[in-house]
């Protein structure tokens, strides 16, 4: 790839995630300059679907974190089922930050 913008890397992430490499996923995702709400979600959504709830809710908190998207329909609903299947309930944020 010559020219590497965020929709490729997106591709490329999704990619890996459809098939479960969740290494390599996150080794792009780690690699990426710039990330929107599509490459957060599609990894949460990894976790989420790899049974990796901690790690769900931790990248969650770097996503809030570093205030660069605002979550939406999609990235609640991993965060909900990653709170669910670890019994975490009492899990709050302020709702500026959302």
């Amino acid at each position: 790839m010559s020219v590497r913008d965020i929709v490729s890397w997106n591709f490329k992430i999704d990619g890996y995630a459809r098939i479960g490499n969740i290494f390599a996923a996150r080794e792009f995702f780690k690699r990426m300059s710039d990330r929107n709400l599509r490459s957060w979600n599609v990894m949460l959504a990894l976790y989420v679907r790899s049974k990796y709830y901690g790690e769900c809710l931790r990248l969650f908190d770097k996503m809030i974190g570093e205030g660069d998207v605002k979550p939406d329909e999609a990235t609640l609903v991993s965060i909900l089922i990653a709170c669910g299947s670890l019994g975490v309930l009492d899990r709050s944020y302020k709702p500026s930050k959302l």
